[in-house]
């Protein structure tokens, strides 16, 4: 038992840790591809048939999104909310993806292949969703 504890410490430090670095990798991008969407809404002028919009290529619209909104740092605003929301849902993913896999393999005799990884990604998938929700 002792030597199970510190291999479940380690499970749950790496989700964490493979989440946080997901997210942040990923986040400038998610942000800009949000503001670039708000940002090309068409102009309405006067009436609802009046619709301009000012055709820009998407290299200077995410150019404009940047410095119109503070700079490249601008783009991580928030990064530490979404770090936090990562956590619960690591914390019952991994762990429940490392036990059913365990077991599958323990099951059938198979290496770490297929039929162990499959059901172990589904059933993960929906113990973090339960927890959740």
């Amino acid at each position: 038992a002792s030597a199970a504890a510190p291999r479940v410490v380690s499970i749950l430090v790496a989700a964490v840790a493979a989440e946080w670095a997901r997210k942040a990798a990923l986040y400038p991008l998610d942000t800009l591809t949000t503001r670039l969407q708000y940002s090309r809404r068409p102009v309405l002028l006067s009436a609802p048939s009046d619709i301009t919009a000012k055709r820009v290529s998407q290299l200077e619209q995410a150019r404009e999104v940047i410095r119109d909104g503070g700079g490249p740092l601008s783009l991580y605003q928030g990064l530490s909310t979404q770090l936090v929301g990562v956590v619960p849902t690591s914390l019952v993913y991994m762990p429940t993806y490392e036990a059913v896999s365990r077991l599958a393999r323990a099951v059938d005799g198979a290496q770490w292949g297929l039929p162990a990884a499959l059901p172990a990604s589904q059933l993960a998938s929906v113990a973090t969703g339960v927890a959740s929700s």
